[in-house]
């Protein structure tokens, strides 16, 4: 039997990941909180604690008989030696709609001690016993049934978002809600985790290991692209490209400023280091709060490049130089097309209310906070929780992404493409398109003169699809 909370934790990181988000941590408050919290788990992502109440769906007239009389009939299949048996979905809009209305209202109350408060209710459920009574098809269930339902009792709880997440379908479904506005139905071609979880079903004893034992299961998975890199590099197959010193200890930036390399060899480092953070807290703490240059060197204009390249589809064949001396920071060759002339700069959010004067001073004092207690409150308070909404949470990036914008209006940028890295955005505005964040921000800068300065100008995170070009 799978514990209760690694249950919800495993329901919790789906969620993420269909964000294209990745949480550093997750914290069962039952054990880890100091103070009764309400919520289930915990997520911290991108240093902003998250308090998540998980819930299942049960399709039923009543809570919880339709999963038990599923759980039955796989129980008397197995019994008689069947590996299969049948049971029907839930056919009925309106009862399926009100089904999602007492999932709602059995998670009505409030969390506290958390920069946000989420709802989650996980449907299709890819479980024997399970998936009939979870069934969700959503063709049948438009967003707008949801909100006669259930708005006026999400709006009684200090729930940021609600979200339902339907786990099995032809269109990768998740209907959001955030505080002060509607329900609506976000949908997908099946991409790489719904490919990931119907695999899992062809293989059960795989899909126990990640329920089970996350974290074992993926300290073994690490274990062993490790040891299959160091077997290739033992038979002489890894050729004299850049590489971090020791996978575990890197001391300098592996890229030389003035020599070119290719965007696969930085691809390739990128995935080394993040592998080394992931089996050394040390480095991983040295790295938020950069207190050797070639991190900062590899945050602030590296790695920014290799998350524009991922968004810009640039192959790995594609060349660049390392330029940080010069006006531009990066000479890029793509294809046969001319060189493109890059000047990389961050932008951070500019919260109200914030104990620093800056938003890049705040990231540095958030970022040193998480490596002393494990996490630090955004919103600009740091050490207390700050109740943020939508609005603030897009208002607070305009600002910065215009401050990054009106710092890098000067006549030695001519020509050049501009690439603003707002990095942690995608954690904040999960409901506000950052094309509409950054068109804003740009009229706040002037939006002829970015024009007349900048060949292109690009905004992004490091999650797919967070990215706007001009």
């Amino acid at each position: 039997m799978i514990a209760k909370f690694e249950r919800e934790r495993a329901l919790v990181e789906l969620l993420i990941r269909r964000h294209g988000l990745a949480a550093g941590k997750y914290i069962d408050p039952n054990k880890e909180a100091r103070d009764e919290t309400g919520a289930d788990v915990i997520a911290i992502v991108g240093g902003r604690r998250i308090g998540i109440q998980v819930t299942q769906l049960d399709t039923g007239d009543l809570r919880g008989r339709a999963r038990a009389s599923e759980k039955a009939v796989w129980n008397d299949a197995q019994e008689c030696g069947y590996s299969t048996y049948g049971s029907w979905a839930q056919n009925d809009p309106s009862k399926l709609v009100a089904a999602i209305a007492r999932a709602v209202t059995s998670k009505m109350q409030q969390i506290v001690g958390c920069d946000e408060a989420w709802l989650l209710i996980s449907a299709s459920l890819p479980e024997m016993g399970t998936l009939a009574s979870t069934f969700v098809i959503t063709q049948w269930l438009p967003a707008d049934a949801l909100n006669a339902a259930t708005i006026s009792k999400l709006a009684a709880c200090n729930y940021t978002y609600a979200f339902l997440h339907v786990l099995v379908g032809n269109d990768d479904a998740l209907y959001v809600w955030s505080r002060g506005g509607k329900w609506q139905k976000q949908t997908q071609q099946v991409g790489n985790q719904a490919k990931e979880v119907l695999e899992l079903l062809d293989n059960p004893s795989e899909l126990r290991e990640w329920l089970s034992d996350p974290d074992g299961k993926a300290d073994r998975e690490a274990e062993k692209c490790l040891r299959e890199f160091r077997e290739r590099r033992e038979q002489g197959q890894q050729s004299e490209e850049p590489t971090l010193q020791k996978a575990s200890e890197p001391t300098r930036n592996p890229f030389y400023p003035g020599k070119w390399y290719t965007v696969g060899e930085l691809r390739r480092v990128a995935a080394q280091l993040q592998s080394a953070r992931q089996m050394d807290p040390a480095l991983s703490a040295m790295m938020r709060v950069q207190s050797q240059r070639w991190a900062k060197d590899w945050t602030e204009e590296l790695h920014a490049l290799k998350v524009l390249a991922d968004h810009k589809a640039f192959a790995d064949a594609d060349t660049f130089c390392w330029t940080p001396s010069d006006a531009a920071d990066f000479i890029v060759h793509v294809g046969d097309g001319e060189p493109i002339n890059i000047q990389c700069t961050m932008a951070y959010a500019e919260w109200p209310d914030s104990v620093a004067k800056q938003g890049g001073h705040l990231h540095k004092l958030e970022m040193k906070q998480s490596n002393k207690e494990g996490f630090a409150f955004l919103g600009g308070r740091i050490t207390e929780p700050t109740v943020l909404d939508p609005e603030t949470d897009a208002l607070a990036w305009r600002a910065g992404i215009a401050k990054a914008l009106k710092n890098k209006l000067r006549r030695e940028y001519t020509g050049l493409h501009l690439a603003i890295f707002a990095q942690g955005c995608a954690v904040h505005m999960i409901e506000t398109p950052l094309e509409q964040v950054a068109l804003s921000a740009i009229d706040e800068a002037d939006k002829e003169e970015c024009q007349r300065i900048f060949s292109r100008l690009y905004v992004f995170d490091a999650q797919a699809g967070v990215f706007f070009e001009m």
